[in-house]
């Protein structure tokens, strides 16, 4: 679950090579956690979501033990948008529920 989830980034920062990436991802490692805790809670509503969810960590594991640069980045790319999908749904939700409380026009006074 979350451990493994966490794990992964934390490779693919290491694999990356890149010692800003790897310092921010350690500075915010508390954060990034509940981020990622709060989206797989999200994504895990969604049965579709979740499958998706999990090929893409599957699809990114191979490529890394592939060593497959392309395959990674199409990997990740496909990861980036199940959670951007389920961040965008989740936050159309927030808006349409929040509309609906709000009083027609015609209430309004002017």
């Amino acid at each position: 679950g979350n451990i493994l989830d966490k794990r992964l980034h934390e490779i693919i920062a290491e694999a990356s090579g890149n010692e800003l990436i790897i310092q921010i991802l350690r500075a915010l490692s508390g954060t990034i956690d509940r981020f990622i805790s709060d989206m797989r809670q999200r994504i895990f509503l969604n049965y579709d979501a979740a499958k998706q969810l999990q090929y893409a960590h599957e699809q990114i594991v191979d490529a890394f033990r592939c060593r497959d640069r392309v395959q990674l980045i199409l990997a990740v790319k496909h990861h980036f948008n199940i959670v951007n999908t389920n961040m965008y749904n989740q936050e159309s939700e927030k808006t349409s529920s929040f509309s609906k409380d709000l009083p027609a026009d015609k209430d309004h006074i002017h």
